[in-house]
């Protein structure tokens, strides 16, 4: 697996505050996470403007005036804020109508979790107005489903022990839930959540060693549960408030639980909704001429219209692009062409499940395939590129109507694409890096 290697941020922040000497400490964790930060004025797009009002109070007009300068400097700009714990209901209400809301003290580390979070949703929903428009512009027949969200309220599962905090998160959800649930532990939240009838889980963990924690990162990682928004209450100060930031989709105060959770359930289980379904638009985009029946990768002249989209959109915005260059090859040659291109074309399939849901797949030959990533460095490009390489290449394939298992070669390689650069020579180059790579197989 090769890579070639540009220092281009993730993603670049303005950082807005009254405290001079707050800039100093952020700057160095949000380069050593590798994204830019700057205060204002900032050069070129920014992707989120954070706001520190820790140590300063924000009244509503003056939140409403940083929203509307930011936005008008980037449309798509995102704002976080970031408060204290001594920020009043009212406060935090009002905040939170022009962004996300963040509590922190002394440690910014979950800022840059929830800023993640906030990024990759931003890339799905980009991608899917961006794929949208590829489809509209195809002349061929395309299909994919509608991308609608429902306006019932949500399912709520409670998982805690019992104690004061568990009943007063019960009795704040029952207000808007229209099926409140509870759980004692978290292997009763696990089965009650594989039943799908909850739309948001409320997590109380009660020590940093609490096994709802290790719950909540599971959940966010699974495929099936990745649409579920976690909630989890943690203390002001001490590990639990950056475990529950860094693994569930909001995290609050125990004391601002009454007070913020029936607005904050309906907040993310419509945000979740939404997500969901743009995912399964990326996921079921289909049709004669858009994607490979065989393989599920979309077809090389799709693959060319949407990618000059992306590239394009690229170049307005500044953000980074990276592409992955894959190519199989069964293990063992002898074992025939036609056994051979059944178990690529099964190890295909595989190459789109392992990818993330913005990421775009295309097949260039028979054995060869590239995974366009919008907002990805090189450094992500190569960690998805070891990651293709090891599930295909410890995977046992067996072809329909045989007992015999086969085995899949893999070999990538990753390269972040040069600003301006067309696609064509961006390919090139990926396919140059690709051919003096040893294909990976099982490791024993």
């Amino acid at each position: 697996m090769e890579r070639l290697q540009n220092d281009t941020p993730r993603a670049r922040f303005a950082w807005i505050s009254a405290d001079s000497g707050s800039f100093s400490d952020a700057s160095a964790l949000f380069r050593r996470a590798g994204y830019a930060i700057a205060e204002p004025p900032v050069e070129g797009v920014i992707d989120v403007a954070l706001v520190d009002v820790r140590s300063s109070r924000l009244t509503v007009k003056g939140a409403q005036k940083l929203a509307e300068a930011a936005r008008s400097r980037a449309p798509e700009c995102g704002i976080v804020f970031i408060g204290g714990a001594n920020l009043t209901s009212a406060e935090r209400a009002h905040l939170r109508r022009f962004g996300d809301l963040v509590i922190a003290e002394t440690d910014l580390s979950p800022v840059i979790d929830i800023c993640r979070y906030r990024l990759r949703i931003r890339s799905i929903a980009e991608e899917t107005g961006e794929r949208l428009k590829s489809v509209a512009a195809s002349t061929r027949l395309s299909e994919f489903p509608p991308i609608e969200t429902s306006s019932k309220a949500p399912s709520v599962l409670i998982a805690s022990a019992p104690g004061p905090l568990a009943l007063a998160a019960l009795s704040a959800a029952e207000g808007v839930a229209s099926n409140c649930g509870a759980a004692l532990t978290a292997g009763q939240a696990l089965r009650a959540l594989e039943t799908g009838l909850f739309d948001v889980a409320v997590f109380l963990p009660k020590a940093e060693g609490d096994p709802l924690i290790s719950l909540a990162r599971s959940l966010r990682r699974h495929h099936r549960f990745q649409d579920l928004p976690v909630i989890m209450a943690a203390p002001d100060e001490g590990p639990r408030l950056k475990l529950a930031t860094a693994n569930a989709a909001e995290a609050m105060l125990p004391q601002h639980l009454v007070e913020d959770l029936p607005a904050r359930l309906l907040a993310v289980s419509r945000r979740a909704r939404l997500v969901g379904a743009m995912r399964r638009f990326l996921a079921a985009c289909a049709g004669d001429g858009v994607r490979d029946r065989f393989s599920g990768a979309f077809t090389p002249q799709f693959f060319a219209q949407h990618a000059e989209r992306i590239f394009a959109r690229a170049d307005q915005t500044g953000r980074p692009t990276a592409l992955v260059c894959i190519r199989l090859a069964p293990a063992a040659p002898e074992d025939g062409d036609i056994t051979a291109g059944r178990t690529l074309t099964e190890a295909a399939r595989l190459i789109n499940r392992v990818c993330r849901a913005e990421d775009f797949v295309g097949r260039l030959t028979r054995d060869t395939f590239i995974v366009l990533m919008s907002g990805a460095v090189a450094a992500d490009a190569t960690f998805a590129a070891r990651r293709i390489e090891g599930v295909i290449a410890n995977t046992m394939f067996r072809t329909r109507g045989e007992r015999n298992l086969y085995a899949v070669a893999a070999a990538s390689a990753a390269i972040e694409r040069t600003p301006g650069s067309r696609l064509d020579e961006t390919i090139a180059a990926a396919l140059a890096r690709l051919n003096g790579v040893e294909p990976r197989t099982a490791e024993r």
